[in-house]
Protein backbone atom coordinates (compact mmCIF):
# COMPACT_ATOMS: atom_id res chain seq x y z
CA UNK A 1 0.00 0.00 0.00
CA UNK A 2 1.38 3.41 -0.95
CA UNK A 3 1.75 6.20 1.58
CA UNK A 4 -0.55 9.18 0.99
CA UNK A 5 0.99 11.85 -1.23
CA UNK A 6 0.95 15.55 -0.34
CA UNK A 7 1.09 18.58 -2.60
CA UNK A 8 3.34 21.60 -1.94
CA UNK A 9 0.75 23.08 0.44
CA UNK A 10 0.67 19.91 2.53
CA UNK A 11 -2.77 18.85 1.31
CA UNK A 12 -3.45 15.16 0.72
CA UNK A 13 -3.50 14.27 -2.95
CA UNK A 14 -5.01 11.12 -4.43
CA UNK A 15 -2.60 9.25 -6.66
CA UNK A 16 -4.01 6.82 -9.19
CA UNK A 17 -2.32 3.43 -8.97
CA UNK A 18 -0.72 2.18 -12.16
CA UNK A 19 -1.37 -1.42 -13.19
CA UNK A 20 1.46 -3.83 -12.46
CA UNK A 21 0.85 -5.67 -15.73
CA UNK A 22 1.50 -3.87 -19.02
CA UNK A 23 -1.60 -3.18 -21.11
CA UNK A 24 -0.08 -5.06 -24.03
CA UNK A 25 1.71 -8.37 -23.39
CA UNK A 26 5.28 -8.80 -24.57
CA UNK A 27 5.19 -12.58 -25.04
CA UNK A 28 2.85 -15.30 -26.25
CA UNK A 29 -0.41 -14.97 -24.30
CA UNK A 30 -3.74 -16.78 -24.50
CA UNK A 31 -7.02 -15.15 -23.43
CA UNK A 32 -9.29 -18.21 -23.46
CA UNK A 33 -12.27 -16.27 -22.11
CA UNK A 34 -11.89 -13.61 -24.82
CA UNK A 35 -11.14 -16.26 -27.48
CA UNK A 36 -7.98 -14.46 -28.57
CA UNK A 37 -4.22 -14.96 -28.67
CA UNK A 38 -1.35 -12.47 -28.52
CA UNK A 39 1.64 -13.19 -30.75
CA UNK A 40 4.71 -10.94 -30.37
CA UNK A 41 5.14 -8.89 -33.52
CA UNK A 42 1.55 -9.55 -34.63
CA UNK A 43 -0.49 -8.38 -31.63
CA UNK A 44 -3.87 -9.74 -30.50
CA UNK A 45 -5.76 -11.92 -32.96
CA UNK A 46 -8.91 -14.01 -32.88
CA UNK A 47 -8.52 -17.65 -31.98
CA UNK A 48 -9.58 -18.64 -35.51
CA UNK A 49 -6.78 -16.50 -37.00
CA UNK A 50 -4.35 -18.06 -34.54
CA UNK A 51 -5.41 -21.63 -35.38
CA UNK A 52 -4.89 -20.82 -39.07
CA UNK A 53 -1.29 -19.85 -38.33
CA UNK A 54 -0.84 -22.80 -35.95
CA UNK A 55 -1.87 -25.41 -38.52
CA UNK A 56 -0.86 -23.76 -41.81
CA UNK A 57 2.14 -21.53 -41.03
CA UNK A 58 3.79 -22.87 -37.85
CA UNK A 59 7.06 -21.17 -38.77
CA UNK A 60 5.39 -17.87 -37.77
CA UNK A 61 4.87 -19.06 -34.18
CA UNK A 62 7.18 -18.08 -31.31
CA UNK A 63 9.16 -20.78 -29.54
CA UNK A 64 7.57 -20.18 -26.14
CA UNK A 65 4.04 -21.44 -26.81
CA UNK A 66 2.02 -22.31 -23.69
CA UNK A 67 0.39 -25.58 -24.75
CA UNK A 68 -1.67 -25.82 -21.54
CA UNK A 69 -3.19 -22.40 -22.28
CA UNK A 70 -3.94 -23.52 -25.85
CA UNK A 71 -5.72 -26.57 -24.44
CA UNK A 72 -7.84 -24.22 -22.29
CA UNK A 73 -8.60 -22.11 -25.37
CA UNK A 74 -9.69 -25.17 -27.35
CA UNK A 75 -11.88 -26.33 -24.44
CA UNK A 76 -13.48 -22.86 -24.17
CA UNK A 77 -14.23 -22.88 -27.91
CA UNK A 78 -15.87 -26.30 -27.69
CA UNK A 79 -18.32 -25.14 -25.00
CA UNK A 80 -19.89 -22.63 -27.39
Amino acid sequence: MEAPQEDSAGQAVEVEAKPAVPAEPTRFTVDAEGRRVFLPGKGWMSSSAFWDIYYNRPEELPGDIDHQALHSLRAAEQTE
